[in-house]
């Protein structure tokens, strides 16, 4: 071979490797935007997945009767055929009544001293 082909020889050489690693590169970039797009399909799917477990809970609470009863109780002011709605001011359900003043209730005795006055 004469250095003319020796020289064709090593451009082609470099020309081939240069196309190899272009392609590389180009892989290397495909890949990094399907990972960055796994990643937004992992947190879309977490999210997801959360949001079911709230849902589901609520599901549970929901299909109870003693929801479904305060519901309608609450928000429909709705009630059974033999009851009577009762509607208390608010100043008037806040207020403590006569009788029951917590300072003039007597005081609980401990259990030491309720044994004192049965053996005592």
């Amino acid at each position: 071979m004469s250095i003319v082909g020796r020289r064709r020889l090593v451009y082609l050489v470099i020309l081939g490797s240069l196309l190899m690693a272009a392609n590389l590169i180009k892989d290397i970039v495909r890949l990094n935007r399907a990972d960055e797009r796994l990643a937004d399909a992992q947190a879309k799917l977490r999210s997801a997945q959360e949001e079911q477990t709230g849902l589901k809970r609520q599901l549970e609470i929901t299909g109870k009767d003693f929801w479904l009863e305060k519901q309608i109780r609450n928000v429909l002011k709705m009630a059974k055929p033999e009851e009577v709605i009762v509607v208390v001011p608010a100043e008037i359900a806040g207020a403590v009544p006569l009788g029951l003043n917590p300072a003039s209730q007597p005081k609980e005795k401990s259990n030491f001293s309720l044994w004192l006055e049965v053996f005592g």
